[in-house]
């Protein structure tokens, strides 16, 4: 009769420990979003952009003048012209779905999720959040397709890839991370992706200027991205000894180091985190393009990092993200990505 008592009791605090868990998620996301919503942190990059397009949309589309993705504008003309919300709500109720689908996952699959969110704050909130709100929207599917191929589900990953996809084409890159969880049991397909990586990212160095410029007939954003590098291949190029480069770089080798690629669904975000150091080399001409692919990747250290570490040497590549966390911070302050008013 006692162990049936103990069980029910405990059965009732991990239950209310859950409540409280996901109310303090629930909470967490809805400030930052108002955070972001209202820059309370200064007005940043690209948010006179987004406002100018959310203030400029027709009641009818004018596809010919649009330059963002189909699933972005159908959202923005519906909360403009249906629900009649202000730009500063619309975002905010954006940014906070985003932001809650990434933190559920986080509790969910990582036992150090705190540390996880809070390593996201520093390192990717200023940069789609607070940036780049297509992007981090269209990530989110793509963490929750990632999360359903895990479970063996096949339907809903294809549907929420697609509508990642259609929220910015950059996540076009997630697709063959959320094809090989389904698989990432299997041996032979772990295989195949270590040898496909290299091979890939020699083919994109070589041909890089044909794929931007390929991409560049299809998307129109795509096309704004090919002028702003040509300007930047003038006055800017990609720092291969960037602490986004080189942290990422030492959390990788370590987590190889220490045997976390032996683990199956680990694996998918160390290869995730050897695409983005691939990608960034292989598109160093075209250094707009290079940091955008990048960063979408970035969220798989956070995996790589807060598990179930067991001993004092499974804390490295924590470590390594925690300090590329303060670096991201500093930098984002450094080139007005937040506090600028």
């Amino acid at each position: 009769m006692n162990s049936v008592s103990k069980i029910v009791r405990e059965t009732s605090t991990a239950k209310t420990s859950l409540l409280w868990e996901l109310l303090l998620i629930s909470v967490l996301s809805m400030s930052l979003a108002f955070i972001s919503g209202y820059r309370l942190l200064g007005y940043g990059f690209d948010y006179w952009d987004y406002v100018a397009f959310y203030d400029q949309m027709d009641n009818s589309i004018n596809w010919n003048y649009v330059r963002f993705e189909p699933a972005y504008v159908y959202t923005v003309w519906f909360a403009k012209w249906v629900l009649r919300f202000p730009y500063e709500l619309f975002s905010t109720i954006v940014i906070t779905a985003s932001l809650s689908i990434k933190f559920f996952i986080f509790r969910y699959y990582l036992k150090y999720w705190p540390l996880a969110i809070f390593s996201y704050i520093l390192i990717i909130y200023p940069i789609h959040e607070y940036t780049q709100i297509r992007i981090s929207l269209s990530l989110s599917f793509c963490l929750l397709a990632l999360h359903l191929s895990f479970q063996k589900k096949l339907i809903a990953p294809i549907i929420l890839t697609y509508i990642a996809f259609n929220f910015h084409y950059t996540s076009i890159v997630m697709i063959p991370f959320v094809m090989a969880a389904y698989f990432h049991d299997k041996s032979t397909i772990r295989k195949f992706v270590a040898f496909a990586l290299p091979a890939i990212s020699v083919v994109i160095y070589l041909f890089s200027f044909f794929l931007i410029d390929l991409a560049s007939q299809f998307s129109v954003a795509a096309d704004a991205y090919m002028r702003s590098t040509t300007y930047a291949m003038n006055n800017d190029t990609v720092n291969i000894y960037s602490v986004a480069i080189i942290l990422p770089f030492i959390v990788l080798i370590s987590s190889f180091i220490l045997g976390f690629h032996k683990n199956n669904y680990k694996i998918i975000y160390i290869y995730m985190t050897a695409t983005s150091l691939c990608v960034a080399f292989s598109f160093l001409q075209f250094p707009v393009f290079s940091h955008r692919l990048r960063e979408i990747f970035t969220v798989g250290l956070l995996f790589i990092a807060f598990d179930r570490n067991r001993t004092p040497q499974d804390w490295i590549p924590a470590f390594f993200v925690a300090a590329y966390g303060v670096a991201s911070i500093y930098l984002g302050i450094r080139d007005k990505l937040i506090f600028e008013y």
